[in-house]
């Protein structure tokens, strides 16, 4: 409140002020414009050689930037024709879509030097006419939920790859191929090596309790995107479907979180001992929260995102200091009475301005 008094204070007292910082702002920008028209000059003069050099002698610019390339997918063709889950990890791979679609599920990942091709073309014709008269249709590729393709693998339209399928480390699957789920395939050409089990993600599988075993008490299950570092003290995962699935053993949780487009900010969380609701009432911020799990035994929830785009979410053990902490969070997020806000406003504006300067409330 004392903020809002010193603010009115000073345009009531002093507007000039205002229209000096507002002149001071345009100067600004007319030199940015300069500054922006030097940038691209210099840029035209670039010796890149030298550019390149800076790079190699600051290690840490030149890993940045090597991360940043890593994680841009490469298209050759329409981009149009490429569709990607949300939560797939496939942006290290080159693909071609000039001969057909590419189609990409749920929770698909790749290894570094992946291609993903459509583009093909006649080996009956020769010369420039094999170049440049590339086959346009009919080489769609379809890759389901959960695959993995490893380092240096090649696929090649048209082909379909069924669920949680494996395709080996520098394998080449061939046009007309149809890779049932839950399978391996590897070598050139690609052909079955073996058949899996698909390890369901309930509590009781025991591939799960060991995984668990090895967590900090939670396992973020089905409906996240990748694990990203960064956005909160502990790296999270953004809830991009409706539905998010989670294991654990443990009540207690502190939740940072960040949110994108939610209205209300609410998740409904379902488990073992009933249900829960959970508030976001800030853009990004943390609370302590309570999820129904019996303590020690472990369980899945499935936290549901009422409305909105989406919402980030990561979770950690309760730390000391972490209580009082959530006591002053709890005191900022009381109810602001905006009437209260604008009486104080107009109190105050009366004691600095006649009858005739007084704004229009």
């Amino acid at each position: 409140m004392g903020k809002i008094k010193k603010i009115i204070g000073a345009f009531l007292h002093a507007p000039g002020r205002f229209d000096e910082l507002a002149n001071r702002i345009a100067n600004v920008n007319d030199r940015i414009g300069d500054v922006d028209r030097g940038f691209r000059e210099r840029l035209s003069r670039m010796d890149f050689n030298w550019f390149f050099d800076q790079l190699y002698e600051n290690g840490e610019e030149l890993r940045r930037l090597n991360r940043r390339l890593s994680i841009t997918p490469t298209v050759w063709g329409d981009p149009d024709r490429l569709e990607i889950d949300e939560t797939a990890k496939v942006f290290t791979c080159f693909f071609n879509t000039n001969s057909g679609r590419i189609k990409i599920g749920e929770a698909t990942f790749a290894g570094s030097g992946v291609s993903i091709l459509t583009g093909s073309h006649d080996p009956q014709l020769t010369g420039t006419l094999r170049r440049d008269a590339e086959i346009r249709e009919n080489s769609d590729i379809e890759i389901g939920k959960g695959v993995w393709l490893a380092s240096g693998c090649t696929i090649l339209g048209p082909c379909k790859i069924g669920d949680n399928a494996v395709i080996a480390a520098g394998a080449v699957v061939t046009p007309g191929t149809e890779v049932p789920a839950n399978t391996i395939w590897g070598g050139v050409p690609a052909k079955q090596i073996k058949a899996i089990d698909p390890q369901e993600t309930s509590p009781e599988n025991p591939a799960v309790q060991e995984i668990f075993a090895r967590s900090e008490g939670i396992l973020f299950t089905e409906g996240w995107g990748e694990r990203i570092p960064g956005l909160t003290e502990t790296p999270g995962y953004w809830l991009y479907k409706t539905k998010g699935k989670i294991l654990t053993d443990r009540a207690e949780w502190l939740m940072q979180y960040r949110r994108e487009g939610m209205e209300k900010g609410v998740i409904r969380v379902t488990g073992p001992e009933g249900e829960t609701v959970i508030e976001l009432k800030a853009s990004e911020g943390q609370k302590i929260i309570e999820l129904p799990v019996t303590e020690g035994v472990l369980s899945e929830i499935e936290l549901i995102r009422e409305q909105g785009e989406k919402v980030f979410i990561a979770l950690r053990a309760v730390e000391e200091g972490d209580r009082e902490k959530q006591e002053e969070d709890t005191d900022e997020e009381t109810e602001i009475d905006i009437d209260a806000i604008m009486r104080e406003i107009k109190e105050e504006a009366k004691k600095h301005a006649s009858s005739d300067e007084m704004p229009d409330f």
